[in-house]
Formats: structure tokens, C-alpha cells, sequence
């Protein structure tokens, strides 16, 4: 069995009078969170805020990437539309490299099958 560590949560540091969430920290860094300039808007959602901004700071500061989610990020990029945009003139460049690349190697075969041919019929 397979145990994976808790991800940590948010550290709050301050609320207001009425307990609401405005200021957290990184309990793996000094980085602090907070939505202080909002604390006398009721409607403000601080803590949905602070726990986003902390998401957002965890998955950018204190996660490393494993072989799944490379591999899923390389394909995303490579499906972007701007790897779409070049795709005619890479498929095009592609192709012509193809081609070149089979007639170089049919030429010869051709010649080697018609000596062939040849010396049957002679004989």
C-alpha cells in the first residue's frame, strides 16, 4: 500500500472581528496570503480567495512536475493553436522530405530490378 504525504493547507494568521479569514501564510515558506484590503466588504469571499491564491502558490512554488503530467503538458502545448498554425507548412516540409527520401531509394531498386529483368529476357 502506497502512503502519500497530507498536502498542507493554509495557515490562517488573522481574522476580523467576526472570524472571517482575511491574512494566511505557506506553512512551507514565509509567502502570506491576503484579502485585508476587503475586510469591511461582507460579501467579499476571503477565505475562497485566500485558499485559491494559496492553491495557485502551491502548485507554482512547491510542485514538482512527475512523468504523467509532463507528458500530458507536451501534449496540450503541442496541440495549441499555434503548433496548429504551423502544422501545413511542417506537413508540407514533411512530405517533400518523404518523397525525396523514397525516390533516392526507389531510383536504385528500379535499375537493380531492370538489369535484373534484363539479363532474364537475354537468357
Amino acid at each position: 500500500m502506497l502512503f502519500r504525504m497530507a498536502e498542507p493547507t493554509i495557515t490562517i494568521t488573522k481574522r476580523t472581528s467576526k472570524g472571517t479569514p482575511i491574512r494566511g501564510a505557506c506553512p512551507l515558506c514565509d509567502s502570506e496570503f491576503s484579502t485585508e484590503a476587503f475586510d469591511n466588504d461582507e460579501s467579499y469571499a476571503h477565505e475562497r480567495t485566500l485558499n485559491a491564491d494559496f492553491a495557485a502558490h502551491m502548485k507554482q512554488v512547491h510542485t514538482r512536475e512527475d512523468v504523467n503530467q509532463a507528458a500530458f503538458r507536451v501534449m496540450r502545448e503541442s496541440t495549441s493553436d499555434a503548433a496548429l498554425h504551423r502544422l501545413p507548412d511542417m506537413a508540407q516540409r514533411g512530405l517533400a522530405k518523404a518523397i525525396l527520401t523514397d525516390i533516392h531509394f526507389v531510383i536504385p531498386v528500379l535499375v537493380l530490378l531492370g538489369g535484373i529483368v534484363l539479363l532474364v529476357k537475354l537468357h
